[in-house]
């Protein structure tokens, strides 16, 4: 899984593995996606407006297994530098990452 859309395919295929060594393993892209791939929150913000279960999902996996490091990146870039066709994402995503519990 190296970009939101092929995070979309396995939450589609196997969102009912999401616990464990697997969850862990979505963490893993999704919050390096956050904090490597930026540029790509287009992307995501859409698959979002058209499944918000996805949103749900990408956001279940911004928890305290992240860094503080990459929790201050992940708040900086939505409240930085979100596009305006993810601003409402980018609002909820500010929140999980302040409180990732």
């Amino acid at each position: 899984m190296n970009d939101w859309r092929s995070v979309y395919r396995a939450f589609k295929l196997y969102r009912q593995c999401d616990d464990a060594s697997i969850a862990e393993g979505y963490y893993d892209k999704i919050v390096i996606l956050f904090t490597k791939e930026w540029l790509t929150v287009s992307e995501l913000a859409g698959l979002v407006r058209s499944d918000p279960l996805f949103g749900q999902f990408v956001l279940r996996h911004v928890d305290t297994l992240m860094s503080p490091e990459q929790g201050e990146l992940i708040i900086a870039n939505a409240t930085e530098r979100c596009p305006i066709t993810a601003k409402q994402f980018c609002r909820r995503l500010a929140a999980k990452a302040r409180e990732p519990n």
